[in-house]
């Protein structure tokens, strides 16, 4: 009978040593997942911020840029010199 006890209680506490592995497996995973998904979140943000750079440049550029009915043709600048 005690032999059984005995036996029972060593699968209990193998049984509760494979749950406290498997625990602190998850927690690794979870704590993982956890940091890849903020360096995610900061990479997205930067890109993000490099996108609405780029479009103000953009903006910028074009709002510099002369408009086409604006822009003299060579001939008419010649003939604007000439004249």
């Amino acid at each position: 009978m005690s032999n059984h006890l005995f036996a029972r209680s060593d699968r209990a506490i193998e049984e509760a040593r494979r749950l406290c592995e498997n625990t602190l497996r998850i927690r690794a995973l979870a704590q993982q997942t956890t940091l890849a998904s903020c360096a995610i979140r900061e990479e997205v943000e930067a890109y993000r911020q490099e996108v609405v750079t780029d479009w103000l440049a953009r903006r910028r550029l074009q709002a510099l840029a002369p408009m086409p009915d604006t822009i003299i043709r060579p001939r008419a600048r010649e003939a604007l010199r000439g004249a």
